[in-house]
């Protein structure tokens, strides 16, 4: 939960409601996101979280 709220702090520092993702796999984060204001309405923290796992 730390990890996830350490995600949502630069949103808030933007003015963006802060949510923050992580995506974790045996105990190891495996990918991380947060809310994004950008031209995709599906830029959820959760989307970009999954979109981080495959971009490793």
């Amino acid at each position: 939960m730390d990890e996830a709220l350490h995600e949502a702090r630069p949103a808030l520092a933007d003015g963006i409601f802060p949510v923050g993702a992580i995506l974790t796999f045996s105990a190891t984060i495996i990918g991380r996101g947060r809310k994004s204001m950008g031209s995709n309405h599906l830029d959820h923290a959760e989307m970009i979280a999954i979109r981080h796992v495959f971009t490793l």
